[in-house]
């Protein structure tokens, strides 16, 4: 008695293999073909037919501008998160220099004006960069004034 073998093809769900082909950039049709045990021939008909390679592009294209959006996003978040904290170390200064004892006396000493000139130009440069002012380097001014205890008034100016 004599068996008869059939060739039949071997069944693929297409579905799935485009699938894994859209999945990642990296992958490609003869990745698919090996991943799914069939003829590189076959999956180029299937792709041709079902538009794979088109398909990929727009994915590839979406996820492009979904990365980019997100990256966009968290940029901003950065720089306002810097000009906020920019801003605190102004508000610092400035209250400091106000800050009178019991006695109506200034409390910053003629030392720790170089101290607060320091955190000052920290604060605005954070500032400044926080809000994009850096981009080509736009000459600026920062004044910080500055009333030490003896009431004299100093001009701290940087350009930056």
């Amino acid at each position: 008695m004599q068996v008869k073998t059939s060739l039949r093809p071997k069944q693929i769900d297409w579905a799935k293999a485009k699938a894994f082909y859209l999945s990642s950039p990296d992958v490609s049709l003869a990745t698919v073909s090996r991943e799914f045990g069939v003829s590189r021939q076959s999956v180029s008909k299937w792709a041709n037919i079902e538009k794979w390679m088109e398909q990929k592009e727009q994915v590839d294209d979406l996820v492009t501008t979904a990365l980019s959006d997100k990256l966009a996003s968290m940029l901003i978040d950065a720089r306002l998160q810097q000009a906020t904290l920019g801003s605190s170390f102004l508000q610092m200064a400035a209250e400091a220099m106000q800050e009178q004892d019991k006695y109506g006396k200034r409390k910053i000493k003629v030392k720790d004006v170089k101290d607060l000139k320091d955190i000052a130009l920290a604060g605005a440069t954070l500032q400044k960069t926080g809000l994009g002012f850096d981009q080509d380097k736009p000459q600026a001014n920062v004044v910080v004034m500055v009333q030490t205890p003896q009431g004299t008034t100093l001009d701290i100016t940087k350009v930056t």
